[in-house]
């Protein structure tokens, strides 16, 4: 943290792993609390931030459980690891969690749009809002896909009212706008695997860029 002015945290699967979720949280806590210089790491586990010196830029942070439709189930449990590796952690209780932060994310955008309409709302979660363009072209058919994104940006809903929405967990770097939404994701991949940067290689648009901004203007 100390080379940067802040840190925000999202929590994503991994983090979880060989713990339960309430302990996971719990660790993620102290941190938060032990990280130095104090007070420049902020874990966003349904957390609104506002940026200092910048009142009208929103965060707002949440792992974002994606919704397994029942059909789905029995491919993602052959598929995904988090249900074996994540203690005490059921398809029920992925989905549980994927209502309370859809509807806190909803609750808050419709709030900070009450409060101050010309307010920049960022989301920022680790599962993607939406599926078509958040993964390789050739994984978006896959039966374990829900496992990774749920379209949210359908149209029909108080999420278009962010306008900036960073995810991760895809494993495919990328940038397009959807619903109005621009949408960023960054992922530099599994702390073992190496990347184009680190080869001295050129940098593709779906490759990790260790000097990717954001514009907010």
């Amino acid at each position: 943290c100390a080379q940067f002015k802040h840190v925000y945290l999202v929590l994503g699967n991994h983090e979880f792993y060989g713990l339960s979720r309430t302990e996971g949280l719990k660790l993620a806590t102290r941190l938060e609390q032990e990280t130095q210089p104090h007070g420049k790491l902020s874990i966003l586990n349904r957390h609104r931030a506002e940026l200092p010196g910048f009142p009208n830029i929103v965060l707002l942070g949440c792992t974002l459980q994606s919704r397994i439709p029942s059909e789905s189930v029995n491919a993602v449990l052959s598929r995904i690891g988090d249900f074996q590796r994540i203690l005490d952690w059921s398809i029920a209780d992925h989905n549980a969690e994927h209502t309370q932060d859809t509807e806190w994310l909803a609750h808050q955008i419709k709030t900070i749009k009450a409060e101050k309409g010309n307010a920049t709302v960022i989301v920022i979660t680790h599962h993607a809002p939406c599926v078509q363009e958040s993964s390789r072209p050739e994984q978006v058919d896959n039966p374990w896909t829900c496992s990774f994104a749920t379209e949210l940006l359908d149209g029909t809903t108080v999420f278009a009212q962010a306008q900036h929405w960073i995810f991760g967990h895809t494993h495919y770097t990328t940038s397009f706008i959807k619903e109005g939404v621009r949408l960023v994701s960054n992922q530099r991949g599994y702390h073992h695997a190496s990347n184009s940067v680190e080869k001295g290689a050129s940098v593709s648009s779906h490759e990790f860029d260790i000097n990717e901004t954001i514009s907010l203007d």
